[in-house]
């Protein structure tokens, strides 16, 4: 898959990772704006003020859900996210967290997530799971709002329900083929998701 930084880093095409809406580059304003609080001591309000100001300053990170589906395998994807050249693309493009659903692969992701240094995970934060009935509040989470959060990205297969669903939250998206299925027809979708501007189409490899 392409990437955002050179060498021998998995090829993701990143782009979509690095331009977050712009909502999400907005800052919180009005942070030093006095708060009106009842009781307690002068000192005590101040430093209240200053703890409030403080906490809206704290804007939460940018986090990559990867998505392979409820039913097919997608391992060749699994495997390139799990590697430290592309757990690195992620840090240096300020990410810290990646959720991973994994499908039928969950325990041979979860065994190579164990085996992995922590060096290699370049502070990054790896979680997995197999199968939710959540998937909108992982996809939500990589959506930019201003003054909350930075604008994440959703890798996905290139399924056309789960396309429409990030589509519907309006997460930045790559999607990836997975070329293992029928005519590999997924590839068809995505080529099409990039042109009208819809999602950045991923490549393995």
């Amino acid at each position: 898959m392409s990437g955002p930084s050179s060498g021998d880093a998995p090829r993701v095409d990143a782009r979509a990772a690095r331009s977050p809406p712009t909502d999400s580059l907005s800052q919180v304003n009005n942070t030093n704006k006095r708060q009106k609080l009842d009781g307690g001591s002068n000192g005590n309000k101040t430093a209240l003020r200053r703890n409030s100001a403080s906490s809206l300053n704290r804007v939460l990170g940018r986090r990559c859900f990867v998505t392979i589906g409820a039913t097919a395998a997608f391992r060749q994807l699994l495997v390139e996210i799990i590697q430290p050249e592309f757990l690195k693309c992620l840090s240096d493009n300020g990410f810290d967290v990646l959720e991973v659903q994994c499908g039928p692969d969950y325990d041979w992701f979860q065994e190579q997530v164990n085996a992995l240094a922590e060096t290699s995970k370049h502070g990054i934060d790896i979680t997995c799971f197999a199968l939710t009935n959540n998937m909108a509040s992982h996809m939500l989470a990589c959506r930019g709002e201003a003054g909350i959060r930075l604008a994440g990205c959703v890798i996905s297969h290139a399924g056309s329900g789960t396309i429409l669903e990030v589509m519907r939250y309006q997460a930045p998206l790559i999607v990836v083929p997975n070329p293992t299925l029928m005519d590999n027809h997924q590839a068809e979708l995505a080529e099409e998701c990039e042109a009208q501007n819809w999602a950045v189409y991923g490549k393995l490899g």
